[in-house]
């Protein structure tokens, strides 16, 4: 049986070691140090939260779609991926929204180059999805518009020098450049 006459608080709620004298005290005092940080802490528009939980959701569901082409652990990290990139705490009331046609287009090219392995993913300030590839010095950046355009990026390292260029390509023609030169990482 679990007694309730002294509890430790020692997990982030008070001075280590310290009990709290009942259960009670325990909540209020709990309940009093949130209240004492959160006047610390810039509140987030709630209109904000709620547009960005409705867009993380139309994103996600668009991923949904594409579910059949992609392995259990590439949807999880890419949900991951996008809960972090849309939290409310982190974001800019004046950042446009993340463009679904354009996630789509992403989503679309991870699938047909059948190249999961990105390092990063983002958006840009006009709501395109950004990824990025990087081995070692080699760099491949993408981003995707919602009018089937891929503006990238490419910076290869090898034994007799650098190459650097860039490109402004149809989405399907940047499957075939984009795993030409990732097949050179």
């Amino acid at each position: 049986m679990l007694s309730t006459g002294t509890i430790s608080r020692d997990r982030g709620y008070g001075l280590p070691g310290t009990p709290a004298p009942n259960f009670n005290e325990f909540l209020r005092e709990s309940a009093k140090r949130r209240q004492d940080i959160s006047q610390y802490i810039e509140e987030v528009n709630p209109d904000i939260r709620w547009q960005l939980a409705t867009v993380a959701m139309s994103l996600k569901i668009v991923t949904s779609r594409y579910a059949m082409y992609m392995g259990f652990a590439e949807r999880e990290r890419l949900f991951g991926e996008l809960d972090y990139l849309l939290d409310p705490d982190g974001w800019y009331e004046e950042d446009k929204h993340p463009s679904l046609p354009s996630y789509t287009n992403f989503l679309k090219w991870l699938i047909e180059a059948r190249r999961s392995d990105w390092s990063s993913l983002g958006f840009d300030a006009q709501g395109d999805t950004l990824a990025a590839y990087k081995r070692g010095e080699n760099l491949l950046t993408a981003a995707f518009t919602p009018d089937n355009l891929v503006l990238w990026t490419s910076k290869l390292v090898e034994v007799d020098g650098t190459e650097i260029s860039s490109g402004k390509s149809p989405l399907s023609t940047f499957v075939r450049t984009a795993k030409m030169l990732l097949d050179r990482f």
